[in-house]
């Protein structure tokens, strides 16, 4: 944030537009995988449209363009188990052999889940002996 809005990561401008929404979608997922218990999960919303806005922000500074235009050139739809949501998505082909590489950023449910499993699994730091 840079007076109150949302400004544009410079140190990221010389990476590929992949990895840039890949990047910030990691961060997103995990803030909202921290606070999944939460009654207030909602309220992340606002997180995410900043973290939108800075996204769309550096990409538009590395293609020397405006973010409408970004906007027009990675927004899609995106499908999942949850229902449907309006994505930033960037795909890598890679050939004719190969899957392209895909990062999106969004998709991500802000419904709370009151008996959500965390699967972190707890490994002691000293040894079983004493």
């Amino acid at each position: 944030m840079r007076r109150g809005k949302p400004s544009h990561h410079t140190q990221l401008i010389n990476d590929t537009a992949y990895s840039i929404v890949a990047q910030y979608q990691t961060e997103y997922r995990g803030v909202v995988q921290y606070y999944r218990l939460a009654y207030n999960l909602h309220q992340l919303s606002k997180r995410k449209r900043v973290m939108e806005v800075s996204q769309v922000k550096t990409l538009a500074n590395k293609y020397k363009t405006s973010c409408g235009d970004i906007y027009k050139r990675f927004k899609t739809e995106h499908t999942n188990a949850d229902g449907t949501y309006k994505v930033l998505e960037v795909r890598v082909e890679r050939g004719q052999d190969k899957k392209p590489l895909v990062a999106q950023f969004g998709g991500i449910p802000l419904q709370w889940k009151k008996w959500v499993a965390i699967g972190e699994t707890i490994k002691p730091i000293w040894s079983e002996r004493q």
